[in-house]
């Protein structure tokens, strides 16, 4: 019966489609974290969204908003790229008589994140960031 389940163990964490977050528990009863894999292909939505588009255009899938872009080694087909979430109040606040680069430091929720100021977008304002 413990070969079985040790096997099946192996099995799942050998077969499971995201690498990052896959854990291995063989005979201690403790998990240890695989190393993250390359990244996987964009989903075929993402993929059908920017086929006619040119590169940097709008785009959507699954609710998502985002931007058409090439892959990581830019080779392949375009994908459509979910916008990044824009940062929390308390990040924004954090640097609000700051200039980038400058350290700083908030309260999130029951997270204290220390990092410097980093200019976003054009129209954002700067915002603290993890170092």
């Amino acid at each position: 019966m413990i070969r079985l389940a040790l096997s099946l163990a192996l099995v799942a964490a050998c077969t499971t489609d995201d690498a990052s977050t896959a854990t291995q528990s063989v005979g201690t009863g403790s998990a240890a974290q695989l190393p993250p894999g390359p990244p996987g292909p964009p989903p075929p939505e993402a993929l059908a969204a920017c086929k006619d588009s040119t590169l940097g255009a709008a785009c959507s899938f699954a609710q998502l908003t985002g931007t058409c872009k090439d892959g990581p080694d830019h080779t392949g087909p375009q994908a459509c790229a979910p916008d990044r979430p824009p940062p929390p109040p308390e990040a924004i606040a954090a640097c609000a008589a700051a200039s980038a680069g400058a350290a700083c430091s908030f309260d999130h929720g029951s997270d204290h994140i220390a990092g410097r100021c980093h200019a976003g977008p054009p129209d954002a304002p700067l915002a603290c960031a993890p170092e």
